[in-house]
């Protein structure tokens, strides 16, 4: 605009062609001025995401998980020893826990809310690093073996899985492109998918995701649960897989477990008692400790919270004051 007056004033009397000019410069202007004030606002808003994200960015540098140099080739022995972890510094969520786990068994892990399960979980799978003790593997520090190693050999099921936005079979294979389809499959029929599957308009080519509706919960566990066996992995951790399942699909995923016997270590974090049906052992993990380890019949005469939960039916169950809840964030 200053501009524009400038040429005014210079040219004195104007005829209509300059006049014209000035007034497009002036629209030009004011139509650019706008966009820098647009463009002024969008960053002033995009500020405080951008610190939240920097932030965010720390937190993730400074938590880091450790990687390590040796290859993990396979599993043979998981070995806790005097492990703990603690959220806030102060409390332990998992309070010196010992413990022996063998490729080929079946161990459920129980015990009431806030007691440790799922801290203990994400510790096996180096989601977490604990705060005192080690993990060994093979006699090795857990630490020692890189991740990308680490993590084709372990998986998770978690009591919600998400899907991607994709295919049904890319949703199972998390987009390995090198996986072959007969492993996509296999897995699926595993899982007791396979059937859903085909009944799809487009099989395993229908787009499946978070825009979608056409699985239900227990249908899209099960996806989770064959997006876990297409790896193949040593470890299996799966985080209460038949909480959204039928009677039926329970049965054929309790089969496909007890079908990993002797190849796998599978660990179940349960919270009914028919998925226990099937372990080896039940660890009864309470304030962060473990109460007692054994078979079904030994658990059921050691801990007072499993016999408890067997008069209610249940593993869900509150025991009061006497059992103060830990932090067990995800």
């Amino acid at each position: 605009m200053l501009g524009a007056i400038a040429v005014i004033h210079h040219f004195g009397a104007i005829d209509v062609f300059k006049l014209g000019a000035i007034a497009l410069l002036l629209l030009r202007s004011m139509s650019a001025g706008q966009g820098i004030q647009g463009a002024y606002a969008n960053i002033v808003d995009g500020i405080p995401y951008i610190n939240r994200l920097e932030s965010l960015r720390t937190t993730y540098r400074t938590y880091a998980t450790k990687d390590g140099t040796q290859e993990l080739g396979g599993v043979e022995l998981v070995k806790l020893d005097e492990v703990r972890y603690s959220y806030d510094g102060t409390v332990d969520a998992v309070a010196g826990i010992s413990a022996d786990f063998a490729v080929g068994e079946i161990v459920g892990i129980v015990g009431p809310s806030g007691g440790g399960k799922s801290t203990l979980s994400q510790l096996l799978l180096r989601l977490r690093q604990p705060t005192g003790g080690r993990i060994l593997v093979n006699g090795v520090s857990a630490d020692d073996y890189t991740l990308a190693s680490w993590y084709r050999n372990v998986a998770l099921v978690p009591q919600d899985p998400r899907l991607l936005h994709g295919t049904v079979a890319a949703n199972i294979s998390m987009r390995d492109r090198k996986m072959p389809r007969e492993r996509i499959v296999e897995a699926a029929k595993a899982a007791g998918i396979h059937d859903v599957i085909e009944s799809l308009e487009k099989g395993y080519a229908t787009k499946i995701g978070p825009a979608f509706r056409d699985l239900s919960g227990g249908q899209i566990q099960r996806v989770g649960i064959a997006r876990a066996l297409a790896r193949r992995p040593d470890i299996l951790v799966l985080d209460e897989p038949t909480s959204a399942l039928d009677v039926d699909s329970e049965a054929i995923i309790q089969s496909t477990l007890d079908s990993l016997r002797g190849t796998a270590l599978v660990i179940i974090i349960a919270h009914r008692l028919s998925t226990l049906s099937i372990c080896d052992r039940i660890m009864v993990v309470r304030q962060g400790q473990i109460e007692t380890i054994g078979s079904l019949p030994q658990v059921s005469e050691q801990s007072e919270f499993f016999k408890r939960a067997l008069e209610a039916g249940t593993l869900d169950i509150q025991l009061g004051d006497a059992e103060p809840a830990l932090s067990e964030e995800s």
